[in-house]
């Protein structure tokens, strides 16, 4: 199996790294290092460079996250290279609860796993964070996690906005909105496209503005 390294991908499956002793049977985590085999979604004029160009192997392989046995799926594989694993790090991280995303600019992988530190004064219950702002063409992607608080079900509607400021906090640099039906007590994963390059913001701000279709005043308590 070949997979070519080019500057021409419109996306990449992304593979976190595993030393291996193959002759014991052994898997032992070393670190990860986050690294990139590419060749998904490429574009058709993409021209692939042959001395960029890595022989693997396909690798059978079981994940276990926290006790609970997840299959991998067909659009994902695990991959022995010179007795290392690939692992897709977007299927790894999504089961621990982390967000991830790439910035073709930059060519960053973000993964954050920390807590959800965003909310509305104006309405409690709901909380938002890990957000990866990544370029979008002229636009930027965010990508975020969202949670509720004391839920009945996991098919609530909720639209809500972010503002993202400069230092001084008065002039808002970008916007998006953030609309769902299958938010709840059970953290989901967002994504929403805001118009212009607002990735240096230094502040960000929440406004709930419905949910379960009904327009939010002063939020509950308020």
């Amino acid at each position: 199996m070949n997979y070519s390294s080019n500057k021409g991908y419109h996306g990449v499956a992304f593979f976190l790294y595993m030393e291996l002793n193959l002759w014991k049977g052994e898997i032992k985590m070393k670190r990860f290092i986050l690294g990139a085999v590419f060749g998904i979604l490429l574009s058709a004029t993409t021209i692939t460079y042959a001395s960029d160009s890595i022989k693997t192997l396909l690798f059978p392989a079981k994940f276990e996250f926290n006790g609970k046995n997840t299959e991998l799926g067909d659009e994902y594989k695990v991959l022995n290279y010179n007795g290392h694993a690939y692992v897709p790090i977007r299927f790894v991280t999504e089961n621990i609860g982390a967000t991830i995303d790439y910035d073709p600019e930059t060519e960053i992988i973000f993964v954050k796993n920390g807590n959800l530190d965003l909310s509305d004064p104006d309405w409690s219950g709901i909380s938002v964070g890990n957000l990866i702002l990544t370029k979008d063409g002229p636009n930027t992607k965010v990508t975020g996690h969202l949670k509720m608080e004391k839920m009945g079900n996991e098919k609530n509607m909720v639209g809500a906005n972010l503002s993202f400021y400069k230092d001084d906090q008065t002039e808002k640099i970008g916007e998006v909105a953030i609309t769902g039906t299958n938010f709840g007590n059970k953290t989901q994963t967002f994504e929403a496209i805001g118009e212009g390059d607002f990735r240096t913001y230094s502040t960000v701000k929440l406004h709930i503005g419905a949910v379960n279709y009904r327009i939010t005043g002063g939020g509950p308590g308020k």
